[in-house]
């Protein structure tokens, strides 16, 4: 190709995308001055955010502790991963202690004992 023929090429490429440019902001301006958006909100009462908040939780309860001169002792599981931890739990365990509990975190895993109807694996 010689270098003529190359810059018409690359002429006849911008004055294309020029005009591209052109009609697709002229056809912006115009459905903007109409006022059509073109989308509205739906009517679907059913997914009201407003509606589906949450109730509030009331906080401030109290764990009662049962009467008796027998020892109490609660064991918390913090063997299995559980999702809540020990901060988590310190208003119980403040609570069991205040009622006169003994509280212990089990952080060793036990296999469960066989029942003698189940089959051993070996």
């Amino acid at each position: 190709m010689r270098a003529r023929d190359l810059r018409k090429a690359i002429g006849a490429f911008v004055v294309v995308l020029l005009a591209v440019v052109v009609v697709t902001a002229g056809a912006g301006l115009v459905t903007d001055a109409t006022g059509s958006s073109g989308s509205t909100q739906p009517d679907a009462p059913a997914y009201n955010t407003s509606a589906l908040l949450p109730t509030p939780v009331d906080d401030t309860g109290s764990v009662p502790v049962p009467d008796g001169a027998a020892s109490k002792t609660v064991v918390i599981d913090a063997a299995h991963g559980n999702a809540v931890g020990r901060a988590d739990l310190q208003p119980l365990v403040d609570a069991l202690v205040r009622g006169g509990a003994e509280v212990r975190f089990s952080t060793v895993a036990r296999p469960r004992p066989s029942s003698p109807g189940r089959a051993r694996r070996g």
